[in-house]
């Protein structure tokens, strides 16, 4: 009986955790999307764990948004498309997938979140579009 508990407790414990993860992830989509919108890159990069500072420098970052962005067009609302939230021993990491209607084009992203503290950093993004 005491091991059902302690397993219940775990899997409360575990479910409040992983809510508060994900609303901290999506939080810091939205932001990414409000600064890419307002074209502060060297803010998106400033904010990013050293996942994507360790592989790429300011500059190219920069560049390579700049790039993306004018391509696109002005997007309008993302739409998520699902979500992972993985305990790992390297840590939280939380996958959030999004649609988004662009003026040029249809854009598909997948943000890479590491959860350290209560705060998410940039550990990945990929996107996908037909410019």
């Amino acid at each position: 009986m005491r091991i059902l508990f302690a397993v219940l407790i775990g899997i409360v414990l575990c479910g409040c955790s992983s809510q508060k993860d994900f609303q901290e992830a999506e939080r810091a989509t939205d932001e990414f999307h409000l600064q890419l919108a307002r074209g502060n890159y060297g803010g998106i990069y400033d904010a990013s764990g050293p996942a994507i500072r360790d592989t790429v420098s300011r500059d190219q970052f920069i560049s390579m948004m700049q790039g993306l962005n004018q391509k696109l067009g002005v997007c309008g609302t993302a739409d998520r498309k699902g979500f992972n939230v993985n305990y790992t021993t390297g840590g939280t990491f939380v996958a959030m997938v999004y649609s988004r209607k662009c003026a040029n084009t249809l854009l598909e992203e997948r943000f890479d979140w590491r959860i350290e503290g209560g705060r998410a950093s940039l550990h990945g993004y990929h996107f996908k579009s037909g410019v």
